[in-house]
C-alpha cells in the first residue's frame, strides 16, 4: 500500500494520454479509495493517501476551475479552534441549577429523551441522537446528527444557558469515527461512548480507548491482558475514575467446560466483569457471567438493554465521594449490590425464576433506587448503598 500514490501517479497520467474524462477520472479513483476501506486501511494512513492523492490531481490539472479540488463542506469539523484551558472556563461557568429541579435520562427507546422537571429537553438545531447525564450535578453531554456529521454539545440541565460545542465527527459509512474536537485534537477510533457528567470515551480495536473530558488533557487507557472494554459504559466513569472491561471470550471446549462448572460451584471462579481505576489501572471483580451473545440484537450491547433499557452492570459515586456497582449475580437469580473499597456485597433482589435485568435511578442527592425486572413484574429497593452499608440482604 506504500506505493499506492506512486501508482495512482502514473495512472492519472496514463488515462490523460488517452483523453479520459476527467470525472470518469475521480469516480475511478473513489473506487480505489473504496477497495481501501473495505480492506481495512488504516484510518488515518488513508486520510494521507487521500490528501496525497489530491496533491497529485492538482499537479495534473493544474489549479484551474475544472479541477477536482477538495469539498470543505466534507471536512470532518469546521468549529473554530479553543484551548483546553478555555473550554474548562466556559464549562465552569455553568451556573449552578436549583436543587429542587429533577432530571432524568430515559433511554428506554430508539433515541434517549433528557428531561427536566417531566419536560424533554429540545435542541435547536436537530434531535438527539445519543446521550449521558449525570443526575447530581446535572452535567451531560449529548450528539446532534446536522447533515453528514455529529456534533457533540456539553449541557447543565436546568440551567438557562446555551449548551457548549465541544467536538464532531463525520458519519462514515464504515465502522470507524473520527472525533474532531474545538481544541484541535483529533481522535480516530471503532466508536465512541458519551460519559456522565460531560466527556466521551473512544474505542480502538480490543485494548485501547481515549478518554477526553472538555477542558482536560486526552487520557489513553489500555485494558489488561485478555480483556477489553465494555461496549457502553453506562455507569458513572468520571466521578468514580472506573471504566467497564470485560473477559476477551475463549471459545474452546476446555473453556466452556471450565466455565459450565463455575456456575455450578465447581473449580475457579473466572470472572467475565471487572471495573477498571483508569487513574491506576487496579481492577474490581464483577461476580457477573455474559448472558447473552453480544451479536443479539435483543441486547447488543452487554451493558444496557438495547430494547428495554434495562441494565446487567451499572456503578455510581455518593456525594460523600463512595463507589459502589449493582449487578446481576453469577445466576440470573439475584441482583447484588458491590463497595467498591470494602468489596462487600449484599442482595438486593432474590428470585428463583430469575430475572430479566434492572433499572437504577440516581436523584440529585445521589440516592439510588433499583427496579428489579422479571417480565411484567417489578419490585423496588430504595436506596441501594444504604442497603449496602448496613448489610441488609433481600430476604
Amino acid at each position: 500500500m506504500r506505493d499506492f500514490p506512486l501508482f495512482i501517479e502514473v495512472l492519472l497520467h496514463k488515462l490523460l494520454e488517452l483523453k479520459m474524462n476527467k470525472t470518469f477520472l475521480v469516480v475511478v479513483i473513489a473506487g480505489f479509495l473504496a477497495i481501501l476501506a473495505a480492506h481495512g486501511q488504516d484510518v488515518n494512513q488513508a486520510q494521507l493517501i487521500q490528501q496525497q492523492i489530491l496533491e497529485k490531481i492538482r499537479q495534473v490539472y493544474g489549479q484551474d476551475s475544472s479541477a477536482p479540488t477538495e469539498d470543505p463542506s466534507k471536512k470532518v469539523s469546521e468549529l473554530p479552534l479553543e484551548s483546553d484551558q478555555t473550554i474548562g472556563e466556559k464549562i465552569s461557568k455553568f451556573p449552578v441549577p436549583p436543587q429542587e429541579v429533577v432530571v432524568r435520562l430515559d433511554r428506554s427507546s430508539a433515541t434517549p429523551v433528557i428531561y427536566i422537571d417531566k419536560t424533554p429537553y429540545v435542541d435547536t438545531e436537530g434531535e438527539i441522537f445519543d446521550a449521558q447525564l449525570n443526575p447530581m450535578t446535572k452535567m451531560g453531554i449529548y450528539s446532534v446528527r446536522l447533515g453528514d456529521k455529529f456534533v457533540y454539545k456539553v449541557f447543565r440541565a436546568g440551567v438557562d444557558v446555551e449548551p457548549i460545542v465541544v467536538a464532531s465527527s463525520k458519519i462514515m459509512t464504515n465502522r470507524g469515527v473520527v472525533i474532531e474536537t474545538v481544541t484541535g485534537k483529533k481522535i480516530s477510533g471503532d466508536r465512541v461512548a458519551l460519559l456522565k457528567g460531560g466527556g466521551m470515551l473512544v474505542f480502538r480495536g480490543q485494548t485501547t480507548a481515549f478518554l477526553w473530558e472538555p477542558g482536560k488533557a486526552l487520557k489513553t487507557l489500555t485494558a489488561p491482558e485478555n480483556f477489553t472494554f465494555f461496549r457502553e459504559q453506562v455507569g458513572d466513569v468520571l466521578s468514580t475514575k472506573l471504566v467497564l472491561i470485560e473477559k476477551i471470550a475463549d471459545k474452546s471446549l476446555g473453556s466452556a467446560v471450565k466455565g459450565l462448572g463455575s456456575i455450578f460451584g465447581v473449580g475457579k471462579k473466572d470472572n467475565t466483569y471487572q471495573l477498571m481505576n483508569y487513574e491506576d489501572s487496579k481492577t474490581i471483580e464483577i461476580e457477573s457471567k455474559r448472558f447473552t451473545d453480544p451479536k443479539n440484537d435483543v441486547i447488543q450491547f452487554y451493558g444496557r438493554s438495547s430494547r428495554e433499557g434495562k441494565s446487567w452492570i451499572n456503578w455510581f459515586s455518593t456525594p460523600d465521594g463512595a463507589k459502589f456497582a449493582v449487578f446481576m449475580g453469577e445466576s440470573v437469580s439475584e441482583i447484588k449490590a458491590l463497595d467498591i473499597s470494602t468489596q462487600k456485597n449484599v442482595i438486593l433482589f432474590k428470585r428463583f425464576l430469575g430475572f430479566d435485568g434492572f433499572n437504577a435511578f440516581q436523584d440529585a442527592n445521589g440516592i439510588v433506587d433499583v427496579y428489579s425486572a422479571a417480565g411484567p413484574l417489578t419490585d423496588k429497593v430504595e436506596n441501594a448503598y444504604d442497603k449496602l452499608s448496613k448489610g441488609e440482604n433481600a430476604k
